[in-house]
């Protein structure tokens, strides 16, 4: 940028030579062409003061007072009428008493002549360092100007290039929004569809909250098939879906099986230990519990047919227990249906008592009860009753008899202080 602006300034300078020679020598013209107008003939300052024997300052002055009549050129150069300098020169005696006619030194005339010359020279030395500053001066305005707008453009330019790159990275993005949006909803339905035919394959008594697992795990597996296998490996989207959906069924379809085989438990019980009208009895339930904590300690890969084996051996010992259980209930109740029965009999034979004492409180050289016979009765019957039961079965007569005796006895080891 400095090199191209002092080449420019360099330029200028030249340029501006060229026209001050060019209009100096229109300046020329301009003079002669203003005699041949006006009819007369003009001279410069230095060469009127040469002709009148003065200094130049003393012309410019009576140019000012009016005595010499001066114009100046287009170019700027003063003019004076040469009529006026021979009027002066040829003028009245009180012109010729003037100081004007007074006869000068050549030397000191060529010395006024050069110093004149010397002074104008001086002046339009000035003169051009002046011009040249102003041109220079406004060259470097112009220059100024002319960066100042080359800087404008160029920031407009830079502007305009930003606004244009800026709404093309906004259509990009954009176009970019649009087509994740479309490939995220392809990738949807995808996904959208597999679910659906993964759900209609399942059966129809699996628990919603089951499904509600396999719905998890296939979500969970469906992005990485998506970006490995979708539209090009579908057979493997199958497949491994379908294998998720098996191993997330497996503990269901294990607990299902060892459900049904638990079935096979119940039903290697007697008839008798089975319940009624579709109730399980204690047995049932019980076989049903052997039988699935037996088959849970199987391994997770045994098969229905395992587990049945397992539920029947677990049944056929739950029913052995049944029947040894059954076999003591059914002794434990013929021997309590004899007690009852032993009771029974000796009940009957202690209604004896009551009656035996009255006969014996009636008797005169019998027991006197003193009004406490139902009290004797009720107490002879408990402690004697033991006895008699050991000593059952015996018929009418001889359980009436026995209790007799035993009365007897005991009132042969009791007196009647101890009723009281």
């Amino acid at each position: 940028m400095k090199q191209t602006r002092t080449y420019r300034n360099r330029t200028n300078r030249k340029t501006t030579r060229t026209n001050r020679r060019q209009t100096m020598q229109s300046g020329t013209a301009n003079e002669a062409a203003n005699r041949d107008v006006r009819g007369d003939v003009a001279v410069p300052v230095a060469e009127a003061a040469r002709m009148l024997g003065v200094d130049v300052r003393t012309v410019r002055r009576m140019c000012g007072e009016g005595r010499l009549q001066s114009f100046a050129t287009p170019g700027g150069h003063w003019r004076v009428a040469r009529a006026d300098i021979e009027a002066i020169q040829n003028g009245n005696a009180d012109r010729r008493q003037s100081p004007l006619n007074y006869p000068s030194s050549p030397i000191l005339q060529q010395k006024k002549e050069r110093l004149e010359e010397l002074h104008l020279t001086i002046q339009e030395k000035k003169a051009r360092i002046a011009l040249q500053q102003l041109e220079d001066e406004e060259n470097l305005r112009a220059e100024e100007e002319e960066s100042a707008q080359h800087e404008q453009e160029r920031e407009t330019r830079r502007l305009q290039h930003a606004a244009d790159v800026e709404q093309v990275r906004r259509e990009r993005q954009r176009e970019q929004a649009q087509a994740e949006h479309h490939a995220a909803q392809v990738r949807q339905e995808w996904e959208v569809q597999w679910l659906r035919e993964v759900l209609d394959e399942l059966p129809q008594d699996v628990p919603p909250e089951l499904k509600l697992e396999v719905v998890r795990a296939v979500r969970q597996e469906l992005p990485d098939l998506y970006n490995t296998s979708a539209g090009h490996a579908e057979d493997i989207v199958q497949t491994t879906l379908r294998a998720l959906a098996k191993k997330t069924l497996q503990p269901w379809r294990r607990s299902q099986d060892a459900e049904k085989a638990a079935d096979e438990a119940a039903k290697q019980l007697p008839f008798f230990a089975r319940g009624l009208f579709r109730q399980p009895s204690l047995w049932e339930l019980r076989a049903r519990e052997h039988a699935l904590s037996a088959i849970a300690v199987l391994p997770k890969t045994s098969t229905l047919e395992q587990m049945s084996r397992t539920a029947r051996a677990a049944g056929k010992r739950v029913a052995e227990e049944c029947e040894e259980h059954e076999a003591q209930a059914r002794a434990k109740r013929e021997a309590e249906q004899a007690q009852a029965k032993l009771e029974s009999e000796a009940e009957m034979h202690l209604y004896r008592v009551f009656s035996y004492l009255s006969e014996l409180e009636a008797d005169p050289k019998g027991w006197d009860f003193e009004g406490k016979l139902h009290l004797y009765a009720s107490r002879i019957s408990k402690e004697i009753k033991p006895v008699l039961i050991d000593e059952l079965p015996l018929g009418l007569m001889a359980g009436r008899q026995r209790v007799e005796q035993l009365v007897d006895e005991w009132l042969a080891n009791h007196d009647a202080e101890a009723i009281r």
